[in-house]
């Protein structure tokens, strides 16, 4: 084994030793005891001999060096543990009942939040409820004013239509009146002798008769008995409402007299406005409810 061996051999067992408690003690209680002496010899402006002369006149060295470092080591190192010990175990039960106030504290104040927002939820589901309703209240009293508004128009509607039918019914009967008094004033035309003849043939052909001269044709349309109707090549005619209702009229009369025994006195037509163009034959008198 060499020099450099032996060297770290040395400190290494130095090291297992300073790891020691107890050494560590009484060097930390040494160092500190003897303060004193460590101080003059390192810092000491005096010789070497001095500093061990003045060292060994006034302080005990054996005392300082050895008995009191040695004591405070084994106090520290045996005596404080052993109390610590017995102050642990008189302590433990104040501070696990410690442990135990804090940890229900704890749980208190968590309870505590989480009721408070347990109760700040169900706050705002309230109002986001309350909300929902207050909204659903409008629209339905915006829909309730749109239904009053629709009702109120449906009825203004409905005065109107009667208004329109009253005057409907008062053009109707006028028109009535004025196409009676047109028909009684037809009735003395010589057009009326050929009347018959000549709203069968355009009522069944769309023509008048072979025979029929223009001047009447022209009569007809500009009484407005027939209408006049034209495409590309030729002309046809159909009867008007007033002819249909002139020819109606005009069936009438002829059932009513031969219904009377063929009397000559003139029977008040029913002037009943129907829009019909058939002639007098069986099966219109059937249709019209007539006994033949």
């Amino acid at each position: 084994m060499n020099i450099i061996d032996l060297a770290k051999e040395l400190i290494a067992t130095s090291k297992e030793r300073l790891k020691n408690p107890f050494v560590g003690a009484f060097m930390s209680s040494w160092a500190v005891i003897n303060w004193k002496p460590i101080s003059i010899m390192l810092f000491s402006t005096r010789s070497v001999e001095d500093k061990i002369q003045l060292i060994t006149d006034k302080h005990e060295f054996v005392q300082n060096s050895t008995f009191i470092p040695l004591l405070i080591a084994f106090i520290y190192v045996v005596i404080i543990p052993h109390l610590m010990a017995q102050i642990d175990k008189l302590i433990a039960k104040p501070i696990r009942e410690r442990k135990h106030h804090k940890t229900m504290v704890k749980e208190n104040d968590i309870i505590n939040e989480t009721q408070l927002v347990i109760a700040q939820n169900e706050l705002e589901d309230a109002k986001a409820k309350n909300k929902d309703k207050t909204e659903l209240n409008d629209k339905i009293k915006s829909l309730e004013g749109i239904i009053n508004n629709k009702d109120t128009a449906i009825k203004e509607h409905e005065v109107e239509v009667e208004q329109i039918k009253i005057q409907l019914d008062t053009s109707k009967m006028d028109l009535l009146d004025e196409t009676q008094f047109s028909f009684k004033a037809f009735k003395y035309t010589d057009l009326y002798n050929s009347f018959f003849t000549i709203a069968t043939s355009v009522n069944d052909n769309d023509r008048f008769p072979e025979n029929t001269s223009d001047n009447v044709i022209a009569d007809y349309i500009k009484l407005g008995i027939v209408n006049q109707i034209s495409n590309k090549t030729e002309y046809h005619y159909e009867l008007s409402l007033k002819g249909s209702v002139f020819l109606k009229w005009y069936n009438q009369e002829l059932v009513s007299a031969f219904m009377n025994d063929n009397t000559t006195s003139e029977s008040k037509p029913n002037y009943e406005v129907v829009e019909s163009n058939s002639s007098l034959n069986p099966n219109w008198l059937r249709e019209n409810n007539i006994d033949e």
